[in-house]
């Protein structure tokens, strides 16, 4: 669900430059989930306290859908409404508990253990439309208070009051719906209550922009590399140290993205 980004290289003297710090990752699998909303997020509070607590990371990631059964025939029933403005203020998430309990709570797990949070996914409905999407929401540890003037004295600048925590920065809609349908053998559709999402999405943080995608949009989209950690399938928390240096001497020794020939195909990023 997470990678790195930064811009397409121009030239292999910029190929190997990321702008990003290294952090502490923290991918949180739960265990007990069932159909009770309130009980599954309590787990997840909990996922979000130990990794926090015990492994000391950065960046925490709950899993796909996981404040309810992973159904389609489910997925309406636990649909919450999610702002699209961003960053929406921790104190406004607070207010919509009643509408949006997992937003809410999510929010307020950022806000108190003072980590970057990538809220697994959820399903979202937008009421406007009357669809639904698998919705990634992340939330910040710190917001962003500007200074502030004192009126009626606008040239006295004044310290900025203390920034608020929990916002909402970011949401990412799966755009690539998973549907299997193997006769015989399993059959599994996403798409007959889900709607795709239309967009790309990046958000930036202290440690580099960061980029979202949900378990199909990943496996479209993998490339080589290594396993730093894995998990099976019981509840455990798996932590990777991020090293953006790491990447970057790969992408020194294998400069793909210079090596491209648009003289004989199109950049299609250019289309």
């Amino acid at each position: 669900m997470l990678s790195l980004l930064r811009h397409a290289p121009r030239s292999s003297a910029t190929m190997s430059t990321i702008a990003a710090k290294p952090f502490k990752l923290a991918l949180v699998q739960l265990a007990g989930l069932g159909k009770d909303k309130t009980r599954n997020l309590e787990i997840a509070s909990q996922g979000v306290t130990r990794a926090v607590q015990e492994g000391k990371a950065d960046v925490v990631v709950l899993p796909e859908i996981f404040n309810s059964p992973y159904a389609v025939t489910a997925f309406r029933q636990y649909a919450e409404p999610i702002p699209s403005v961003f960053p929406s203020k921790a104190s406004e998430l607070a207010q919509q508990v009643s509408q949006a309990e997992s937003v809410a709570a999510l929010s307020r797990m950022a806000q108190t253990h003072g980590v970057w949070l990538i809220g697994g996914s959820i399903p979202e409905i937008e009421q406007s439309e009357d669809k639904i999407y698998n919705t990634c929401t992340v939330y910040n540890p710190q917001g962003k208070a500007p200074p502030y003037f004192s009126p009626p004295h606008p040239s006295c600048l004044m310290a900025s009051p203390p920034a608020p925590t929990g916002d909402l920065v970011a949401k990412h809609r799966k755009v690539h719906l998973f549907d299997i349908d193997i006769p015989g053998k399993q059959y599994f559709k996403e798409s007959e209550t889900l709607t795709g999402g239309t967009q790309l999405t990046t958000f930036s943080t202290p440690f580099g922009k960061i980029g979202l995608g949900i378990c199909y949009d990943i496996t479209r989209a993998t490339k080589p590399g290594e396993v730093l950690a894995e998990a099976d399938e019981h509840e455990a928390i798996v932590y990777a140290d991020i090293d953006p240096e790491f990447l970057a001497a790969t992408r020194r020794g294998l400069p793909v993205t210079v090596q491209r020939r648009f003289d004989v195909y199109p950049d299609i990023s250019k289309a």
